[in-house]
């Protein structure tokens, strides 16, 4: 994300606050709640989704490339040593830290690295194909599967997240566009309003619930709960 836009946002909330409210303490607190969200709590959890969403893909793709390669080389060690070139610069890292040459030990080792339903199983696969042997394609048929329908799950949500993304920013930009109608379309109304309480309370409440509104779309879309 664009280091510029969460600043950006945050200005022009402090600046549509002054103009609807021509208060300074109102503007200082959509400073302060705005500055805290969009500065702090939003590239924190941003980044943790991020991480989340790349071990899923990474997991995935080292399971599916795992499984093609035990079955052509048949051993478990023979699979990940023929896959080393696919695998990121950090799951390397992971793997030598391991410091183990039993491929168990290490695809035990790496449940912390990734810490998925999908990765515990075919931890479990692989140690029940060594055990008994067959085709390790059949046995992990429905292992993959279920990876492909996963991603297959998320792009959905994804694009039904941007799509509600679109509904949600014309949403607020039009009242927005009603609020700064009110400001200086009739402003000698707006003269005398600004010099109540009541009126700088209201618009308080109203930037305090477009905060709330925004993080709990955030929340949705982050926990993937994005269907009706």
């Amino acid at each position: 994300m664009n280091k510029l836009l969460p600043v950006s946002l945050v200005g022009i909330a402090v600046a549509l606050a002054w103009f609807a409210s021509a208060d300074f303490i109102v503007a200082g607190l959509v400073l302060f709640g705005y500055g805290t969200y969009f500065l702090l709590a939003f590239p924190r959890r941003l980044a943790t989704f991020n991480q989340r969403r790349n071990q899923e893909a990474e997991a995935f793709q080292f399971v599916n490339a795992f499984v093609i390669a035990l079955s052509v080389k048949n051993t478990p060690g023979a699979a990940l040593e023929s896959i080393q070139g696919q695998l990121s610069a950090n799951l390397k890292r992971e793997i030598e830290q391991a410091d183990t040459i039993d491929t168990q030990a290490v695809l035990e080792y790496l449940k912390t690295y990734f810490p998925l339903p999908l990765y515990d199983m075919f931890v479990t696969l692989i140690e029940l194909h060594t055990a008994q042997g067959g085709s390790i394609l059949e046995m992990a048929e429905l292992l993959l599967a279920t990876g492909r329908r996963h991603e297959t799950d998320c792009e959905e949500k994804r694009l039904i997240a941007r799509r509600r993304m679109t509904n949600f920013v014309i949403l607020w930009i039009l009242t927005v566009l009603v609020l700064l109608f009110s400001r200086f379309g009739i402003s000698s109304l707006f003269d005398r309003m600004k010099e109540t309480v009541l009126f700088k309370i209201g618009i308080a409440m109203y930037f305090a619930f477009m905060l709330y509104s925004v993080n709990a779309w955030v929340s949705r879309f982050m926990q993937g709960d994005s269907h009706d």
